[in-house]
């Protein structure tokens, strides 16, 4: 049989076509299929860094709030912070308040 009459005359191995479609559908499957896919697990660490975050961010506030916990044990801090907020006075004083002049 001649060369010719095999169609185009291109030498096609079939085994290489089939491990290339099987890597392709497996790649395909890693990167899309699942809870364990590469997309779920990008997302899953986007997530995790913005809780990450959120508990920094709750740390911080925590430690305010533990330090104005511990400036109310004082008792200058909390005088000032009576008078300054809540405008309170002592017995005898007299509280002034400006107020701006609107135009």
């Amino acid at each position: 049989m001649a060369r010719g009459s095999e169609g185009s005359g291109r030498f096609r191995p079939r085994g290489s076509y089939i491990l290339a479609v099987l890597l392709a559908v497996w790649f395909f499957w890693v990167l899309f299929s699942g809870d364990a896919s590469l997309i779920q697990l990008w997302k899953a660490k986007r997530e995790t860094a913005a809780l990450e975050a959120e508990i920094g961010r709750a740390k911080a506030r925590l430690e305010e709030i533990e330090n104005e916990t511990r400036k109310i044990d004082d008792p200058e801090y909390l005088e000032t912070l009576a008078r300054e907020r809540y405008g309170m006075v002592r017995e005898g004083e007299k509280c002034y308040r400006l107020v701006p002049v609107e135009e």
